[in-house]
């Protein structure tokens, strides 16, 4: 497939200097026919099948402009017309069309062959990683696109460095909302499929256990606690007491005077405040195990309250620091430190000399830095905490912390948008193993509409996965910026996305088993010559780039998209290209082709999160 790739590169290179619009190739560029072949991608089938030509590679006018790589004077949208680029030295053509994408056409039956062999080189070795494809990628999803190099050595450290994925991180203090599932999700896909290309990944849960609203739940505790609930249901006693104690206004300066003592050392107060954290991990811990998750460990605020207090030192020798007339302490960093164009101020302490969250984040910041083999941390928190992170990151410049020296806000900070409407049948939960129990209930009535139902399936695990992988699908279907209304129409609908993707699957794996015939790694792949077989060999040749594309951008709504397109294609060509009572080497080619789309589904739905069931 590199062969053919650099051929298309080659083509593009000649087809450029054919397009009058585009005034200059910037071929002086460092590693100029590197970068082109990194955007030079094989072109997915989106639309309709019937019309899509195969064997084609895409390159993007608009992105090749954005990566320095061309200057062009050419304009694309809805009007723009379709333009046809004849090819030198052949009878085929290019295309150049309304996005932009210039589609450059190769030989179909060479790049089928070659294409289906690399897939099957590529699903039986433990290395997935092309050094050579993806050496080179243009970050195009950054605020300020920029090209970033993969190196040998890069991908050497990556065994001796952790990335480091700080994801979920509830505050005991206030119930697990909507922003905490998502949060939890997507700061695992991250975490998987940053394991999928080498990575060594450190989950970390960051606990809110310190500060005025904790202070609020010990007072409210004092009030309207029971040891005896504590200990029936921690989280849920927890989120009843501090809901309780935000309609008592008269607890705000008895909470405040709480959280002083807690920082002054208190041992009654820390006592307590140990007693409520450990039993929060025991029950988070059973909660998080329904979506099979795990966290290499669990720190919290409390852990950097003492070092917050140096933090604040430092940033006063460095001369940041001012005290209001009111008390309280705000630091003042210079431009050159900040991502946007001015000072950046902020609050470190309050007038009765307590520490904010900022100030302990920073401590956190530090420690981490300073303690553990870092090459990337990640924050996965949702997009109204964007200027929190931003300060982060100023003052943990100005306090001159060498890693972060040349970071950016998206090399550390992956925010989302909101879930809204986000609902139980009880009204807007509380809890995630709420929202789990209301999944497997509403995914059990549906199945028991239209599935019929088999003695040796375990019913009770088939509704769990397909509810858990409604939730996932649901929130991983658009991009993660994106603010949604959440519905829970579509899951007791065998149309759903969830059923889609799991039924099919299912269905791959009873067509391996009801043949009776073993795979055949060295099948006759040129036997494949139906257009559903092309178009399948096509999808499944986009995989290793979709996958590059989602690791690289934080967005699992690439590999869903992906999955969807895929099984649809799938499904068409199980309807009349069938395996049983064929030709047998044309059975067995078939076979392959059809193994080879249940392991892309297969690994697809893993780095989602989700289990790929063999059996529905």
């Amino acid at each position: 497939m590199n062969i053919l790739r650099q051929q298309a590169v080659r083509q593009i290179k000649t087809l450029f200097r054919s397009i009058p619009e585009i005034r200059h190739i910037n071929e002086n560029q460092a590693y100029f026919d590197e970068k082109l072949y990194a955007l030079t991608r094989i072109e997915p089938v989106r639309h309709k099948e019937s019309a899509v030509p195969l064997g084609r590679f895409i390159v993007s006018i608009p992105q090749c402009q954005a990566a320095s790589l061309i200057e062009s004077d050419l304009e694309f949208n809805k009007n723009s017309s379709i333009r046809s680029i004849s090819i030198e030295q052949s009878d085929q053509q290019a295309i150049l069309d309304k996005d932009g994408g210039l589609r450059i056409p190769v030989n179909l039956s060479t790049f089928m062959t070659t294409a289906f062999n690399e897939l099957v080189k590529t699903a039986r070795t433990s290395s997935y990683y092309d050094s050579k494809r993806y050496r080179w990628y243009f970050d195009d999803w950054r605020k300020v696109p920029k090209w970033t190099e993969i190196t040998e050595k890069s991908i050497e450290d990556r065994k001796n460095k952790n990335i480091v994925v700080e994801f979920s991180s509830p505050n005991i203090a206030k119930p697990l909302h909507a922003g905490h599932l998502r949060s939890t999700l997507l700061g695992q896909f991250i975490s998987t499929i940053h394991e999928r290309f080498q990575h060594s990944v450190y989950r970390l849960n960051y606990l809110g256990d310190w500060g005025t609203q904790y202070g609020r739940l010990a007072v409210g505790f004092e009030k309207f606690g029971s040891y005896d609930e504590l200990n029936k249901q921690a989280l849920r006693h927890l989120l009843d007491v501090y809901v309780r104690a935000n309609q008592d206004d008269s607890l705000q300066e008895d909470a405040m005077k709480y959280f002083a003592k807690m920082e002054e050392g208190d041992k009654e107060a820390l006592q307590l405040w140990k007693t409520f954290r450990e039993m929060s991990i025991v029950n988070l811990k059973e909660i998080y195990q329904l979506f099979n998750i795990h966290f290499d460990e669990y720190q919290s605020e409390s852990q950097f309250h003492q070092q917050a207090n140096e933090i604040i030192r430092q940033l006063d020798q460095l001369g940041f620091c001012q005290q209001r007339s009111d008390g309280v302490l705000e630091v003042k960093i210079p431009a050159k430190y900040n991502s946007l164009p001015r000072d950046a101020r902020m609050v470190i302490r309050k007038s009765d000399g307590t520490t904010l969250y900022i100030t302990r984040d920073i401590a956190a910041l530090k420690s981490r830095l300073e303690t553990m083999p870092i090459e990337k941390l990640l924050y996965v928190v949702d997009s109204s905490q964007t200027e929190h992170f931003r300060n982060l990151l100023t003052v943990s410049k100005a306090m001159h912390m060498n890693q972060v020296e040349n970071w950016d806000l998206d090399d550390m900070y992956v925010p989302f948008g909101r879930m809204i409407n986000f609902q139980t049948r009880k009204g807007k939960f509380d809890l995630l193993s709420d929202v789990f129990d209301d999944a497997k209930e509403r995914a059990k009535e549906g199945l028991d509409r239209f599935l019929i139902r088999k003695s040796d399936i375990d019913h009770v695990k088939v509704t769990e996965v397909i509810g858990k992988a409604y939730l996932i699908l649901t929130d991983f279907s658009r991009s993660r910026r994106t603010d949604y209304i959440f519905s829970w129409h579509d899951i007791s609908s065998k149309d759903g996305i969830a059923f889609l993707l799991l039924y099919c699957h299912a269905r791959l794996c009873s067509l391996e088993k009801e043949v009776k015939m073993p795979i055949d790694w060295s099948a006759n792949v040129s036997l494949l010559t139906d257009r559903r077989e092309h178009i399948l060999i096509q999808q499944l040749s986009c995989f290793q780039d979709i996958l590059f594309d989602a690791y690289r951008s934080y967005e699992p709504t690439k590999i869903v998209h992906y999955l969807v397109r895929l099984v649809k294609c799938t499904n068409r060509a199980l309807a009349t290209l069938y395996v049983k009572d064929e030709e047998v080497e044309l059975a067995k080619a078939r076979l392959l082709l059809y193994h080879m789309c249940r392991l892309s589904l297969k690994e697809g739905l893993e780095l989602l999160g989700i289990e790929a069931l063999n059996r529905i």
